[in-house]
C-alpha cells in the first residue's frame, strides 16, 4: 500500500480494513499460534493455568475445534496440491501443522530482530542474477 489514499478511494473503506486486517493479522495469527497451542495442551491434560478453571465442555469443544480445523486446512491444502500437481505432492500437505509451527517460529525471529535489531535485513535471493555473488561454498 504505497499510497494508502488512493487505496481507500478505490477499493472504500470496508475494503481497507480488510487489507489492512489480512496484513496485521497474518502475523499476529502467527505469533499466537504458539500460545494458543500450548495453552490448549496445558488445559487438556488438567493443569490449572492461573487459577483459569474451564469447563470441561468449553476445554472438549476447543479441542475438537481445533482437529477438525487442522484436519480440514490438511485437506484443502492436500486437494489444491493433488488438483494442480500430483498425488506425490498432495500428500505433503499432511505437513501442514510442521510448516505453522515453522511460520510462528519466523514469526517470532522477525518480531524479535525488530525490536532488538530493526535495521537487519536477511534478504533471501530469489533466482540467479548477474550480480548476484553467492556465500555458499560448494
Amino acid at each position: 500500500m504505497r499510497h494508502p489514499l488512493r487505496f481507500l478511494r478505490r477499493v472504500g473503506p470496508l475494503g481497507m480494513v480488510g487489507m489492512v486486517g489480512l496484513i496485521i493479522g497474518t502475523p499476529l495469527t502467527f505469533l499466537a499460534y504458539p500460545l494458543v497451542l500450548g495453552f490448549t495442551v496445558i488445559t487438556y491434560v488438567g493443569v490449572r493455568l492461573i487459577g483459569l478453571d474451564l469447563p470441561h465442555w468449553v476445554v472438549l469443544s476447543s479441542l475438537v475445534t481445533a482437529v477438525l480445523g487442522n484436519a480440514l486446512m490438511i485437506i484443502v491444502s492436500g486437494i489444491a496440491a493433488t488438483r494442480r500437481y500430483n498425488w506425490r505432492i498432495g500428500v505433503f500437505a499432511l505437513l501442514n501443522p510442521l510448516y505453522w509451527c515453522l511460520h510462528a517460529y519466523a514469526a517470532w525471529r522477525a518480531l524479535g530482530q525488530t525490536i532488538f535489531s530493526p535495521h537487519r535485513w536477511e534478504k533471501t535471493p530469489h533466482g540467479i542474477s548477474e550480480d548476484y555473488e553467492s556465500t555458499a561454498h560448494v
